[in-house]
This record gives C-alpha cells, structure tokens and sequence, in this order.
C-alpha cells in the first residue's frame, strides 16, 4: 500500500479473498461503521473514551465525508 487509507487497496483485498465489495456497498459500511463509532463512543462506560469522546465525536462528520469521497474513489471514477 502506498499510501494510508486507501479504499481501493481494501476493496482489492476483500475481493482477493471471495468478497466482491461494489463501491456503493463499500460506501454503506464506512458510513454505518463511523456512525455506529460515534454512537459508542457517547454511550462508553470507560473513563478513557469518556475523557475523549468530545473531541472525537466532534470529528466525526469530517472524517465521514472524505472517507466516503475516497470511497468514491473506488472504481476510478468520481460519482
């Protein structure tokens, strides 16, 4: 991988091993699992993760948007 958190190399590899990801199925699991991130991290009973979720959630939406305009990415073509 050159470089960090590119979608396509994961698709490549889910693929590799029997997992035949479309981008709009790739785009529907970064997005529930970033959504399903924030909605733990309100509801943690640990101390460490309620002393940054704060600032964590706060952070979210963006790094939910351009994690789903990589994933967009996907099949070479934006859109």
């Amino acid at each position: 991988m050159e470089k960090a958190f590119d979608f396509a190399v994961l698709g490549g590899k889910l693929k590799a091993k029997g997992l035949d990801l479309a981008e709009e199925a790739l785009a529907l699991v970064v997005g529930e699992t970033i959504d399903w991130v924030g909605e733990s991290l309100l509801i943690s009973k640990n101390k460490y993760v309620q002393f940054a979720a704060p600032l964590l959630v706060s952070v979210l939406p963006k790094i939910k948007e351009e994690a789903l305009e990589l994933v967009d990415k996907v099949d070479g073509e934006v859109g």
